[in-house]
């Protein structure tokens, strides 16, 4: 094992399976594209070989990757055979060989992702049940991308062409199972080489989705939009400087707490035609009326907007709006409680502004929050890229918008061709995410010294 240590080093890991995943990526959307699928199967088995050498695996280790490995296939076995489990689906030749009419090299994939998201949520300060609910979750988020990835390259196909809502449910749960004993038994769970995995493949499967998009496969427009927001703050959120992983508890909660709120809305506002999704830009599964990527819009924007916050906090140590934080919130407040007094007949204005008028109440008046200044700076640099993204999904660049609104609902304002109400909306939904993500932190504010290396922006 030392010796496989020694000759794989992580950087000589690190840069095969880059070399493999850009090649792979390169490779697929080209014209060769039909002859180097075949080829998946090998570098599934070279990257998840390298990283069970990482894991420097005992062999209660290895006793469990050999049962994810066999009870992996043996459930898409079942899933494949009886249509019970994940749906009516049936797998192609691209993955290998197949043994009743499942790829043996599906238990690779599945225990890939469990020895690459395993090590990442158990560095987390989180109790074991939640570690295994977000471990679970996230897997839920990676078969969310690798779905139309896998129908494009022929890895298997769904009766339809459709990815049934269950398939999700299921893979929650079976996810649910293997992290279960992950988590309770007493493996190795720490592993260098586990976000380079995780990022490589959501890297390899983005890049496939976002060509799609680019080469007129407009039912993955949302769906990489999503990716791309994600991409970047991902990639960066284990670097030591800023270290943002370790400060994923606060900001689990948050997310949770604002998901909720506003998935809600979102659902009302749909049902209700306040705004609605053009379907020539989505790749198919609703939940609760809404398509699955505007579920993952309220996962990955927020992550990525308070992975700006953090890093503004890191490398800008001057509380620069700290002394006026209070007077500009105060004249939001009022603005905002005006305007949507005025318009209380337009639903989508009304709402958005006087709920964000209440939430920056509750940050002046009662909890005095001292991050108020950085937040509003923040706030403003999340903007930019806010209206980038934005302002595809309201028609900017295509054809149509994949977000349409109904202006009876709003002002009629429009920056570009996005609803003005909708930065209000992104600081109601970024200042309640913060306000849970600060909460667990108890940190200090305003002015703050240099940073320690090691110590992220705290």
């Amino acid at each position: 094992m030392d010796r496989l240590l020694h000759l794989f080093t992580l950087p000589r890991a690190t840069f095969i399976i880059v070399v493999l995943q850009t090649v792979g990526l390169a490779g697929l959307a080209s014209p060769w594209a039909e002859h180097l699928v075949p080829l998946t199967p090998v570098t599934l088995l070279i990257i998840a070989l390298l990283l069970l050498l990482h894991t420097r695996p005992d062999r209660l280790t290895l006793a469990f990757a050999c049962a994810v490995l066999v009870l992996g296939f043996l459930v898409e076995m079942a899933g494949v055979r009886t249509g019970v489990i994940f749906g009516h689906y049936h797998y192609g030749d691209a993955l290998g060989p197949k043994l009743w009419d499942t790829p043996l090299m599906i238990g690779v994939n599945w225990l890939l992702l469990v020895l690459c998201i395993g090590p990442l949520i158990a560095g987390v300060a989180l109790p074991t049940w939640a570690r295994i609910t977000v471990a679970s979750l996230v897997m839920v988020g990676v078969d969310l991308v690798i779905e139309p990835v896998a129908m494009q390259l022929g890895f298997w196909n769904w009766d339809g062409g459709v990815v049934p809502m269950r398939n999700y449910v299921a893979w929650g749960l079976v996810s649910a199972v293997f992290f279960a004993a992950y988590f309770t038994l007493p493996v190795k769970r720490t592993n260098p080489l586990a976000p380079v995995v995780l990022g490589a493949q959501l890297f390899f499967f983005a890049g496939i989705i976002g060509i799609g998009a680019l080469q007129g496969r407009e039912a993955y427009t949302y769906l990489a939009l999503d990716l791309f927001t994600l991409s970047f703050p991902l990639l960066r959120s284990f670097e030591p400087r800023v270290r943002y992983w370790r400060k994923w508890p606060g900001l689990f909660t948050g997310t949770a707490v604002m998901a909720a709120t506003f998935i809600a809305w979102d659902a009302i506002f749909t049902a209700t035609g306040v705004w609605g999704f053009n379907p020539r830009y989505l790749t198919g599964p609703h939940i609760a009326g809404l398509p699955i990527e505007e579920w993952l819009f309220f996962l990955v924007v927020p992550y990525s907007c308070t992975f700006i916050y953090e890093v503004m906090r890191y490398f800008v140590r001057r509380d620069v709006l700290g002394p006026v934080a209070r007077p500009l919130a105060i004249i939001l407040i009022g603005v905002l409680t005006l305007v949507g007094g005025l318009h209380i007949d337009r639903i989508y204005t009304a709402i958005t502004f006087l709920c964000t008028a209440a939430l920056l109440a509750v940050h002046v008046l009662v909890l005095r929050s001292p991050y108020l200044g950085r937040f509003l700076l923040a706030y403003a640099v999340n903007l930019v890229p806010f209206i980038l993204v934005n302002g595809v999904l309201t028609g900017t660049l295509l054809d149509e918008p994949v977000v349409w609104y109904n202006d009876a609902e709003n002002l009629g304002i429009r920056i570009g061709t996005i609803p003005l109400e909708d930065s209000m909306y992104l600081l109601f939904f970024l200042l309640l995410t913060v306000t849970f993500y600060e909460r667990p932190l108890r940190r200090a504010h305003g002015d703050l010294p240099p940073p320690v290396p090691g110590h992220g922006a705290d």
